[in-house]
């Protein structure tokens, strides 16, 4: 709210969707918009006028720019992708769901009536033409479908459209996909015990996810990352198990069966790379040894780091400097000697005179993908 507005995007492209496919709009007047306009109001401005005092208007006014309009027309921190990005990926992020989202989206959208039904057999290029015919003769069916396209669709179209992409991006709708998803398997169990069978092209490609994200992953990670790789190893074993076990019943068409066991491959992932892979993974973790070495009685500087984490971890002291030369930052140096400075090695090695080497961390840094070679140096 105070910076990206994700949440009220989502919500009011919700809205107006819903509105338009139902052609309904009075419903908006018994959610007292006006009375939760003014209590959002009221727990918001607050911080906002303190963000606007601390750090002054043009420089707030300057980061919401840059957080909305910025991050929608250019790639922000080189975190780009094409639209379909988020689609491919949820194969992945939503797995094991993901067996049967298609269908189920499909399912979803003819129970909504977004469009009316086509003609029994008709060529598929008489049924793109007869699209407006369609739009206009729509009645919609079931809320239940109309509300979670209406919360899945514009939005996720939306963040296909921006020119940022992280994975983490449609996260909020991912609720509305695991709930289409849900009913159609329980549509397939109330007509009958076992769901139909899964085409061998579509089982193939789920379970190459499954071993390449649940079972390969942890493994490949610690490798990566210097990380413990017997106990990833045997994690990977162990789940690799799980997901033969899943593409059996998936094969025998119980669906149900096939994604328990599925689950229990995403438990033994979870338990490998959150539990034991990640912590143990020292070269993961360049904030926290940075700050390990720093003097908390003195000011930071940081050239070429500038992550949130060690902000958060020099308790907002930290001073992010632009990428200097070395004559710069051996001004710099000269100029703060009370401070340490944060800088990379082959900057460090260039100074002159040789500032004091105060400590050395090398590893990953994962938001930006680049193994770094960081110094930590002082007058």
């Amino acid at each position: 709210l105070m910076t990206k507005g994700v949440s009220p995007l989502i919500v009011t492209l919700a809205v107006v969707w819903l509105c338009f496919i139902a052609r309904r709009w009075r419903w908006l007047a018994r959610t007292k918009p006006i009375l939760g306009l003014a209590i959002l109001t009221l727990m918001v401005a607050p911080w906002v006028i303190a963000v606007g005092a601390q750090i002054g208007w043009s420089d707030y006014l300057s980061i919401l720019f840059d957080e909305t309009a910025g991050r929608a027309g250019g790639a922000k921190e080189g975190h780009w992708g094409p639209p379909g990005y988020h689609t491919v990926l949820s194969a992945a992020l939503f797995w094991p769901g993901s067996l049967l989202t298609l269908a189920a989206f499909a399912a979803a959208w003819k129970r909504a009536g977004i469009l009316a039904a086509p003609a029994e057999r008709a060529p598929w290029r008489v049924r793109l033409a007869s699209i407006p015919r369609r739009w206009r003769e729509r009645t919609p069916m079931d809320d239940a479908s109309l509300f979670l396209l209406a919360w899945l669709v514009p939005a996720w179209v939306f963040f296909e459209l921006v020119s940022t992409k992280l994975p983490h991006y449609t996260m909020p709708l991912y609720p509305a996909l695991a709930l289409i998803t849900a009913r159609a398997i329980d549509d397939h169990l109330s007509k009958s015990k076992t769901a139909p069978a899964v085409p061998l092209s579509g089982l193939l490609i789920w379970a190459l996810i499954g071993v390449a994200w649940v079972a390969a992953a942890p493994a490949g990670i610690a490798l990566m990352v210097w990380g413990p790789v017997p106990a990833a190893l045997i994690g990977a074993a162990l789940a690799a198990v799980l997901l033969a076990l899943a593409a059996r019943r998936v094969r025998a068409g119980r669906i149900t069966g096939a994604h328990a066991w599925a689950i229990g491959a995403s438990v033994v992932f979870a338990i490998t790379l959150l539990g034991v892979v990640l912590p143990h993974s020292r070269a993961l973790w360049v904030s926290s040894r940075l700050a390990d070495h720093l003097d908390p009685a003195a000011p930071v500087g940081a050239i070429g780091y500038h992550e949130d984490s060690l902000l958060f971890l020099t308790r907002g002291t930290l001073e992010r400097l632009p990428d200097l030369s070395p004559p710069e930052a051996a001004a710099w140096l000269a100029a703060h000697p009370d401070h340490q400075l944060i800088l990379p090695a082959e900057l460090a090695d260039a100074l002159d005179p040789a500032p004091e080497t105060v400590g050395n961390v090398r590893g990953f840094n994962y938001s930006t993908g680049d193994a770094v070679d960081l110094r930590i140096v002082r007058p």
